[in-house]
């Protein structure tokens, strides 16, 4: 990623799998394909979307390998590495750099109780120990850890380190991270939820790493350049879309919106299943029926 900063659509590809949640590789590749045709800026993969957290590690690296395969350029590749323990995640660090991945991204350690302090050295011993840039990923929700404004700041003087993705309903966190680094050179700042990307954009965001983005793509990339050539109209309009959507999907009883998505995608021709990795828990079929129509409300599905 030898652009900086960074603006524009980083898709957190959905990983197609069987009923033994193996890999669907030749659906994965048409996904990919699909998605760059569609004009995504990039690529997250393996990515929380991805539902990286629950794959083994030799399963996220055949995720990365497939991804930079398929996609052999024509995007940066941006593979998300974090683990608990910080040597743990330097392991994660060489399969991301031998797979063909463009740069790195890192939550916070999360599960133990940190200090600022721990949280700081965790992010520069992977900074200073990558042969890629590193992106860090705020996530407070799931991480139960915060990234500090100062932390931040100190981690931004580290050559490697080139941005930052937040996924938060805090927009006071994120119009101060902004504000942060107004006018920087090297460090850009991502939103990580679609409700809030007009808002994020418009007080300076340099773009968005997009759940949504995997079923809508052209809706996410017309709301960051309606920004970008001021018109706030039609970036009203993509955010409309973007809100009935994220309404219909993660507001199902099991809240399992990949699966929702999923199965979109299956539907479209795309994936040959909805499963989601254990523990997600699987839509039951009134629930399916329920994505279905609201999809071909929104004009997502053709009704057959």
């Amino acid at each position: 990623m030898s652009e900086k900063p960074f603006n524009g659509v980083m898709t957190p590809l959905m990983i197609p799998l069987n009923e033994r949640e193996q890999i669907m590789e030749s659906e994965l590749r048409v996904h990919i394909n699909n998605m760059i045709k569609s004009g995504v800026h990039a690529f997250l993969s393996p990515s929380s979307t991805g539902e990286f957290a629950n794959l083994h590690l030799s399963k996220r690296e055949k995720v990365l390998k497939i991804t930079a395969d398929e996609t052999n350029g024509r995007i940066p590749v941006v593979a998300l590495i974090g683990e608990c323990g910080t040597k743990a995640t330097l392991i994660n660090i060489d399969y991301a750099q031998a797979s063909g991945a463009d740069a790195i991204m890192a939550t916070p350690p999360y599960y133990y109780p940190l200090d600022q302090k721990s949280i700081l050295n965790h992010f520069i011993e992977m900074a200073n120990h990558s042969e890629l840039p590193l992106w860090l990923y705020h996530q407070p929700n799931d991480t139960k850890l915060l990234l500090e404004h100062e932390t931040l700041a100190e981690l931004a003087k580290h050559p490697n380190i080139i941005g930052i993705k937040v996924s938060t309903n805090d927009m006071l966190y994120y119009y101060r991270v902004v504000r942060m680094f107004q006018g920087n050179t090297k460090m850009s700042v991502l939103m990580g939820e679609d409700h809030s990307l007009l808002p994020a954009l418009s007080i300076g965001g340099n773009g968005v790493v997009s759940f949504l983005s995997n079923i809508i793509p052209e809706t996410i990339i017309q709301l960051c350049g309606s920004i970008g050539n001021g018109d706030l109209r039609q970036a009203q309009k993509a955010q409309s879309i973007i809100m009935d959507c994220f309404e219909a999907f993660f507001t199902l009883k099991n809240h399992n919106p990949i699966s929702a998505c999923k199965l979109i995608l299956k539907n479209r021709g795309v994936f040959s299943s909805e499963i989601t990795t254990a523990p997600f828990p699987a839509l039951c079929k009134a629930e399916k029926e329920k994505v279905i129509q609201r999809a071909i409300s929104l004009s997502l599905l053709n009704e057959s």
